[in-house]
């Protein structure tokens, strides 16, 4: 392969198919030196989830220093990245990326075939000496936005194109510098960083505890609330004893419901 870490879940059909998401992933303590220091996709059919990564650095010339990538062919969805206190020397291309073209799309399919989508990303602490060709890059679609992305205390040096940010919604960004100079105002509050829990498999008709997490920065005006919600299937199967408590009792009437997820 080439990048130094590259996490993949599966490539178009087959993975689509196989539907067996990566998820879980803990990245610590890593020395880079050559391409992307950390890349997901652009084979991702299958979705990658809870993603954390953190403390790592470059010790030569990359090409990228995080990339998110996919395109329209792949499908899949990428959620919750957490990535922080990571620093960089150089890169040939992107400091840092989220691409939703990347690479070439199969011309024999139609537009839009198995769009995939990005959200909830949080990059945090990051620098980077340069020089690179671009510092940050967001690249959606029209009707395939990223989106939930939050950026904080990140410092990059030496890019000859700055930023370039394309169809992308709820973007925060606090105390972010590309060559000395902040690529937007500050958000003057971020969203919750919120955490349903592990993983669980539950037998019909039978209960389990639920221990979601919400951190927040304590600059929001009114109270944080917490609420429970089924992430796909049939929401009527699924009976919450507390919806609006962090830890609840839920059970399951049916198969094959993809959730609680806690928002």
């Amino acid at each position: 392969g080439d990048d130094c870490i590259a996490i993949k879940a599966g490539l178009d059909r087959d993975g689509r198919e196989m539907g067996r998401p990566s998820k879980n992933i803990v990245i610590q303590n890593c020395l880079f030196n050559a391409y992307t220091a950390i890349a997901i996709g652009s084979d991702m059919s299958g979705s990658i989830y809870n993603v954390f990564a953190e403390n790592c650095k470059a010790i030569g010339e990359i090409k990228r220093g995080l990339n998110i990538k996919s395109n329209r062919d792949r499908g899949g969805e990428v959620a919750h990245i957490r990535m922080r206190n990571m620093t960089f020397l150089d890169a040939w291309t992107e400091m840092l990326a989220i691409q939703t073209d990347y690479g070439r799309r199969d011309l024999e399919r139609p537009p839009n075939h198995f769009p995939p989508h990005f959200h909830d990303v949080r990059w945090e602490n990051i620098t980077a000496t340069g020089p690179c060709n671009t510092g940050i890059k967001l690249r959606g679609q029209p009707d395939l936005f990223v989106e939930n992305i939050v950026f904080k205390d990140i410092e990059i040096n030496g890019a000859k194109i700055r930023t370039e940010v394309q169809f992308a919604d709820r973007l925060y960004v606090q105390n972010v510098k590309v060559n000395g100079e902040k690529i937007m105002p500050d958000a003057p509050n971020l969203p919750p960083d919120v955490y349903a829990g592990p993983d669980q498999i539950v037998a019909l008709n039978e209960a389990t505890q639920l221990r979601g997490q919400a951190v927040d920065d304590g600059k929001q005006e009114n109270e944080l609330l917490f609420h429970w919600t089924v992430r796909r299937g049939d929401a009527q199967a699924v009976q919450f004893e507390n919806a609006g408590a962090h830890k609840t009792r839920v059970a399951f009437g049916k198969p094959e419901v993809s959730g609680p997820q806690s928002r």
